[in-house]
């Protein structure tokens, strides 16, 4: 999955964005793989997926991720 202006969040709670320290910020460019979801946030509004990036395990919002073409 490529990460599109993206915050990873170590839980699906929502409130870790205005937590300092509590999320991750891909790089341009960076691609990540889903590894769990789709799941509910823990308000349940909204679809989150447990994707692999920056060496660790990150919750990202639907609306972050989008599908990658990769070729064999």
């Amino acid at each position: 999955m490529d990460l599109v202006f993206a915050e990873g969040l170590v839980s699906k709670d929502l409130t870790d964005r205005i937590m300092p320290g509590r999320g991750y910020f891909p790089h341009p460019g960076e691609v990540g793989l889903v590894i769990d979801g789709p799941e509910k946030d823990t308000g349940g509004r909204f679809t989150m997926w447990l994707v692999y990036v920056g060496g660790g395990n990150w919750w990202f919002t639907e609306d972050q991720i989008v599908p990658s073409n990769f070729s064999k």
